[in-house]
């Protein structure tokens, strides 16, 4: 099992697996929601450049994935949030490539909410392939409403809840 490197991330205590989704907790999250987990996906043909590599766009969407899948875990799904007139825009992106992802291999994309304001969202990256770091990445995300304008988040986004629910059924 890999374990995410991230600098600040404390002593981590694995918790269950959840279909393909790893919750990876620290002892501080014990009575809170949990802000952390890990997917596991196999890149596929389609996704890849000329040389056979990810291409470099493609990461976002590993990353959005493991955001959306991080969300659904604490009980929520973007498209109710959409519904309810909740959007989030990426307000700032970074990633550094450290070594390239090739067709069909089996990456772990780790996802960490690193901070909250009412109004944002951070999050920190690391993509892992057979405990290697390949790549590290941030974004923060923030809350608008249908007509684009900055929104708070519903409270129940950002402050402290019980202990995580099980992932939403679709």
């Amino acid at each position: 099992m890999t374990r995410p490197s991230f600098a600040s991330s404390g002593n981590l205590a694995w918790g269950p697996l959840y279909g393909s989704v790893l919750v990876v907790e620290t002892p501080a999250m014990s009575n809170r929601s949990r802000d952390c987990c890990s997917v596991d996906l196999r890149v596929r043909y389609a996704e890849c450049d000329a040389m056979g590599h990810l291409h470099h766009a493609r990461y976002w969407e590993y990353f959005e994935h493991a955001r959306t899948e991080l969300l659904r875990r604490n009980g929520f799904r973007y498209r109710d949030l959409e519904a309810d007139g909740v959007f989030f825009v990426v307000y700032r992106a970074a990633c550094k490539y450290l070594a390239p992802i090739r067709y069909d291999e089996v990456v772990t994309v780790h996802v960490r909410v690193t901070r909250v304001t009412p109004t944002r969202v951070e999050h920190a990256y690391i993509i892992e392939r057979d405990g290697r770091t390949t790549s590290e990445a941030s974004s923060t995300l923030a809350c608008v409403g249908r007509n684009g304008r900055p929104q708070a988040m519903p409270r129940a986004l950002w402050t402290e809840q019980p202990a995580c629910r099980a992932p939403a059924a679709d």
